[in-house]
């Protein structure tokens, strides 16, 4: 599983133990260090998918930031073909999750974002600050005074709060 950036990796650990998620095989989380780095290590592991064989779905989570939701899957997609991998019936399967079919594995492009919420970028912060509307722990109108989900959620919280593994 390829992240944009160390809060998506570290966001989908946590899920997944929390959640009890077990994996049959052998899961991989890659921090890949932002948009480029992603674009980038998508193409490497691609053709190491067809060298391999046993790498079975390659799996892409990365933020809309200004984006549509399908505009930045789509990105993903047009860097692979840039680099000679052939991407074929490539769709969105729900909002915000695409797949579609590499030589010697599936592609799913999980694009993170609410296009609902009133901020310029969208992110994986996002979907936190949607739960915090849910549980009336911020209100549509306290979203105004800030300039991303990111800042949202932080002010949410005290400074020493919300570390993994405390309630």
């Amino acid at each position: 599983m390829l992240c944009e950036g160390k809060s998506d990796a570290e966001a989908i650990k946590v899920a997944a133990e929390v959640l009890g998620f077990k994996f049959r095989g052998t899961l991989a989380i890659t921090d890949c260090g932002g948009v480029s780095g992603i674009r980038e290590v998508a193409g490497y592991v691609a053709v190491l998918a067809h060298v391999s064989r046993k790498l079975k779905v390659i799996s892409v989570v990365i933020d809309a930031d200004e984006c549509s939701l399908a505009e930045r899957a789509y990105s993903i997609i047009s860097s692979l073909k840039a680099r000679g991998v052939d991407v074929e019936g490539f769709s969105e399967i729900h909002e915000g999750v695409f797949k579609g079919n590499l030589p010697a594995a599936s592609l799913v492009v999980c694009v993170l974002g609410l296009m609902e919420l009133p901020f310029r970028r969208h992110c994986l912060e996002d979907h936190f600050v949607k739960v915090l509307l849910i549980d009336g722990k911020l209100r549509e109108s306290d979203l105004e005074r800030f300039e991303s989900s990111k800042e949202a959620f932080k002010g949410s919280f005290p400074q020493e709060g919300c570390q993994r593994g405390q309630q």
